[in-house]
């Protein structure tokens, strides 16, 4: 919706400014018919000021302002502040819903109203409120990498680890940036690991902020570091203490289960010397990581073991060992030999 706040006199000047009005015809619409509600209310309540004759030229002007309102304000308007400060000012300018494109154009000034970016955005864009500062993430068309501003800068991020979270960016193969309410966390492993975690059910009501200590709900998403042979784990929420910014926290709880490559790793928390591996699958044949291992051990053939992990008291339990007859790839459910079957 226009804003106001939003005028820029600059645009009048534009090639498009023409060409906004006609695309833009809604809003156009929006405004004459509602400047026509509050001026049918007040000659209502005066009739004789419909006959005077200064009021065609009111109404001429009142339509050439609206004009230059859609002309000169964006659809949509944000100011990136910390506290009380304003830093930027950013103007988004589709291409309307007239047009038959999705075009969004982004124009960035600073807090003294100078010129930083001016470029075509993809719509996913995102406007994050906290309690005392704003922030603004968007992603260029024609660029892989992701732009972050805040009252700090404006700063490129790199490209998304995955499409199913908005918080982690690869900047390099072992360097990454997590969007965290707190500030950017640049981080640095030799490897790092995103593709979905699992915390048995009694370690999943000890989750803590291994900084703070504050006890956590699981996250949405868990990023692994690895570092010569230590782990830290970090859970990334979308939601955190009335904050729609994503936060980074780095989480300690009893055990955590991951996939590393083909290999499932199960880890357990050491209050002297943090994460340490616990077990380390094999060759693991199923997708979806829990507290069962399911793997390869058959040179020859199709066969294994199945393993179940008890939190309770922290062993690794055989449940079989033998061919595989079947195999579901995703959950690990095996039939096995003599009528064994194994179903998570």
């Amino acid at each position: 919706m226009l804003n106001f706040y939003s005028w820029r006199w600059s645009q009048l000047l534009r090639r498009s400014a023409v060409k906004r009005v006609l695309t833009h015809i809604d809003q156009l619409f929006f405004l004459v018919i509602f400047e026509t509600l509050i001026i049918g209310a007040y000659v209502r309540e005066y009739p004789n000021w419909f006959y005077e004759p200064n009021f065609g030229y009111f109404i001429i002007a009142l339509l050439i302002f609206d004009l230059i309102m859609v002309i000169c304000t964006a659809d949509r308007y944000y100011v990136v502040k910390d506290g009380s400060k304003k830093y930027y000012r950013i103007y988004l300018y589709n291409a309307g819903v007239y047009s038959g494109k999705e075009r969004q154009e982004i124009v960035i000034l600073n807090d003294h109203k100078e010129y930083q970016i001016r470029a075509e955005i993809t719509p996913d864009y995102h406007f994050y409120r906290s309690i005392k500062r704003t922030s603004f993430l968007f992603h260029p068309i024609n660029d892989d990498n992701w732009v972050y501003i805040s009252g700090d800068d404006i700063i490129s991020l790199g490209t998304r680890l995955n499409k199913y979270c908005e918080s982690v960016y690869t900047q390099t193969d072992n360097k990454m940036v997590i969007l965290d309410i707190r500030g950017l966390k640049a981080l640095e492993a030799d490897a790092f690991f995103m593709n979905g975690a699992f915390i048995p059910p009694l370690a999943a009501q000890n989750i803590y902020d291994a900084d703070t200590e504050e006890k956590l709900n699981e996250p949405q998403d868990f990023l692994i570091a690895k570092q010569d042979k230590c782990y830290t784990v970090y859970g990334i929420y979308d939601y955190l203490a009335e904050n729609d910014a994503p936060q980074c926290r780095i989480l300690k709880m009893p055990y955590l289960i991951f996939k590393e490559g083909i290999q499932e790793v199960l880890l357990q928390w050491n209050e002297q010397c943090g994460y340490r591996e616990l077990y380390r699958t094999r060759q693991s044949v199923k997708r979806n990581v829990d507290d069962t291992f399911v793997e390869l051990t058959f040179q020859s053939g199709i066969g294994g073991t199945v393993k179940k992990f008890d939190e309770k008291t922290g062993n690794i339990k055989l449940l079989y060992q033998g061919r595989f007859h079947a195999i579901d790839f995703d959950s690990g459910a095996v039939i096995g030999d003599n009528g064994f079957e194994y179903t998570p």
